[in-house]
């Protein structure tokens, strides 16, 4: 039985957000809010590795996280500018990182390694090569491809990232990898999407947005809005194309940006409640410049 997604907003997240959310939204239903298709909560950790990773592990318990993201490589690992041989150029060898995956498993967080992917033969095959050494000791790794700026290099063209896809999918199995890309999805990035594969919109509603030099304030008219940005993914020419059963959604959600005249929880609220109406198998929670306190709560105060 469907019910009103006001109410439902009501009950779980107060007045305020379902007054400002509800006008982008319609119904929900009970498999959207977890009753009988449990949403897996997780974090997806900053690029560079700053902070200790122990530290993780402590917030995955304090935020009941089923899953940790980690990036093993950074956004500036062009294999286009390597000359040396070595093209996939990760933070930690792959003995480290088993290492942490270790630790995780016991606590009882799974793992995702988070990689940029570039349109470069011999740089996917050192990064599979990476991911499956590390995958042989822990069977529920997964892999997540960051597209973005790295796959649509304009020094490869389609013909080249068709032969790259083709060559990964024939050594990882499509079920164990995510494809992540911006909110309005890349029409390379879809080279990548294959039956098996989970996709991963970065449906990130911001406080603004930068345009020719100028700050853009975000308002409810805004696709930026908490709501309006996941309605905005998935419409039927951009990740809603996609049959959910054959792709199952993930969603990236954040809150770097402070919306105006919302709290931080607010924005968290209005996000979730917004992704959940597609039926996600799992919430991406992104660290991006900081955890500050009020994100953390926001996210803890999340039951899935």
């Amino acid at each position: 039985m469907n019910f009103s997604l006001k109410n439902f907003l009501l009950k779980y997240f107060g007045k305020e957000v379902a007054d400002a959310s509800v006008d982008s939204l319609e119904v929900v239903t009970p498999n959207s809010i977890g009753e009988n298709n449990k949403v897996v909560k997780c974090l997806w950790v900053d690029r560079t590795w700053r902070t200790e990773l122990d530290s993780y592990l402590k917030l995955c318990r304090q935020l009941s996280i089923s899953r940790l993201g980690l990036f093993v490589n950074p956004a500036e690992n062009n294999p286009f500018k390597t000359f040396n041989g070595q093209y996939f150029k990760p933070f930690v060898n792959s003995e480290q990182m088993c290492k942490f995956i270790g630790e995780c498993e016991k606590a009882g967080v799974k793992v995702d390694l988070t990689c940029w992917i570039w349109p470069h033969e011999k740089y996917v095959e050192q990064l599979v090569d990476y991911f499956l050494e590390c995958k042989k000791k822990f069977p529920s790794l997964r892999l997540d491809l960051d597209t973005e700026f790295a796959w649509a290099s304009k020094v490869a063209g389609d013909q080249m990232r068709n032969k790259i896809a083709k060559y990964l999918y024939s050594r990882v199995a499509p079920e164990d990898v995510s494809v992540n890309d911006y909110a309005s999805l890349q029409p390379c990035t879809e080279l990548l999407i294959v039956p098996g594969v989970r996709i991963r919109p970065q449906a990130y509603s911001v406080g603004y947005v930068a345009r020719k030099g100028e700050k853009v304030i975000t308002d409810k008219n805004s696709v930026y809005w908490p709501g309006r940005t996941q309605k905005f993914a998935m419409s039927e020419n951009i990740w809603g194309r996609y049959n959910r059963q054959v792709n199952p959604v993930e969603f990236g959600l954040a809150a770097y940006k402070p919306v105006k005249n919302l709290t931080v929880k607010q924005q968290v609220d209005m996000q979730v409640a917004a992704a959940l109406k597609y039926s996600p198998k799992e919430l991406w929670f992104w660290q991006l410049n900081g955890l500050s306190k009020e994100y953390l709560d926001a996210i803890r105060d999340i039951k899935c």
